[in-house]
C-alpha cells in the first residue's frame, strides 16, 4: 500500500501516492473495530501536488525552491488560525 499514516490526538492525515481508496477503505475498517468512525464533514482527499491543505492549525502546500528550483512541502500558519 505504501501509505504513511501522521497522527495527532484524534486528528490524522494518510500520506500515500496513486489510489486513495484502499487506505481510506483499510482506516474506516480499522475505526470501525473501534466503534468509530470518520466525520464526512471534515474527511476529504486532497492532490498535495495541485492543492493546499490545513491540518492541526498549518497550512501545506507544494513550492518550488527560489534557489535549487526543486519542490519542497511548505508549511505556515493556516489563515484561520492567523
Amino acid at each position: 500500500m505504501g501509505a504513511q499514516l501522521v497522527r495527532y490526538a484524534d486528528d490524522l492525515v494518510i500520506l500515500c501516492r496513486g489510489d486513495t481508496r484502499r487506505p481510506l477503505e483499510t482506516l474506516q475498517c480499522l475505526l470501525e473495530r473501534l466503534e468509530l468512525r470518520l466525520n464526512p464533514a471534515k474527511t476529504k482527499v486532497v492532490d498535495a501536488q495541485q492543492a493546499s491543505f490545513d491540518f492541526l492549525g498549518f497550512s501545506l502546500h507544494r513550492r518550488r525552491s527560489r534557489k535549487s528550483g526543486k519542490y519542497y512541502p511548505h508549511v505556515e500558519p493556516s489563515k484561520r488560525s492567523i
